[in-house]
């Protein structure tokens, strides 16, 4: 778990990249983490990672992983409390962004 973890932070620092296929890249590699782990144990992390790095993530990184966020966390059934925490500090980390595009992802 605790490589893993190290290695999850890594991926979410991609989403930063200026290049689309490394940030399309790592949010596969978030959602095959997703399926073997279960999202309980990935978004927790990943939401506190996102907040940590949004000053280094571009609008545009941040619209498609709050896309991401937003689209896996519709198709889990759980009803985690720890889940909805980590989905509404995806979102308001973009809600917080002054871009337009990361906004309007947090909002819907």
């Amino acid at each position: 778990d605790k490589v893993g973890r190290g290695t999850l932070c890594d991926i979410v620092k991609y989403f930063g990249d200026s290049k689309k296929n490394v940030r399309e890249a790592a949010l596969k590699a978030c959602t095959c983490w997703v399926t073997s782990a279960g999202l309980a144990k990935v978004l927790p992390t990943m939401a506190e990672k996102f907040q940590e790095y949004s000053a280094k993530i571009t609008a545009e990184g941040k619209k498609e992983a709050i896309e991401w966020c937003m689209e896996t966390y519709g198709r889990d059934q759980c009803t985690d409390d720890v889940i909805h925490c980590s989905a509404v500090h995806f979102a308001a980390v973009g809600l917080n962004d002054k871009a337009t595009e990361s906004r309007k992802a947090s909002a819907a």
